[in-house]
């Protein structure tokens, strides 16, 4: 049996909700001990305080942390390997690496912040929660493992054509060309 991978890929920083993500996998990890996360990117703040709190919480053998920059290839590597892609934000905000898990067939968990919801078909692409919620990450975790395999497999295509379908460049493109022509 596999790993079930869950990845955070960006800016590592307390506003991300890292913390919130980590005690969400202490949540859910109860229930799915082949949970794992991988955190990657590089850190706006020390990283230590979060280390400390993994070890605290004894999470280290589930844990993968990358605190670093991540080149191309080392990225394509970590997405190829997770199952989902969680964005805890606390903060109103829109994230290229959801764009990018969806343009890769990657089903996202994300919170309400900001823009994020625009990103998340509820249920189909990935999961809305609540910010600062570690227990309602810890639940869509659940919920997206708990599927069969195939049902996790229809999720990350549908999130493969809602990426297309709405934030592909021949799309922004058009849009961008329609509101030109509105304006002249």
């Amino acid at each position: 049996d596999e790993d079930e991978v869950v990845l955070y890929f960006g800016g590592i920083s307390a506003h991300k909700g890292i913390t919130d993500l980590i005690h969400a996998l202490y949540l859910a990890a109860k229930q799915r001990p082949k949970l794992k996360l991988f955190i990657a990117g590089i850190p706006h703040e020390p990283f230590g305080p979060y280390e400390a709190r993994i070890k605290h919480l004894c999470l280290v053998d589930k844990v993968r942390s990358y605190p670093e920059f991540v080149t191309e290839e080392f990225k394509v590597t970590l997405y190829a390997a997770a199952d989902i892609n969680v964005l805890p934000h606390r903060d109103p905000s829109q994230s290229a690496m959801g764009l990018e898990a969806l343009a890769l067939g990657k089903p996202v968990i994300a919170t309400n912040a900001g823009a994020l919801p625009d990103l998340i078909d509820h249920g189909r692409t990935g999961y809305l929660v609540p910010v600062q919620d570690p227990s309602a990450i810890a639940d869509a975790m659940l919920t997206f493992f708990g599927r069969s395999r195939e049902e996790q497999q229809t999720m990350a295509q549908s999130s493969r054509q809602l990426g297309l379908e709405r934030f592909s460049w021949n799309v922004i493109s058009g849009k961008h060309i329609a509101l030109y022509r509105s304006l002249v």
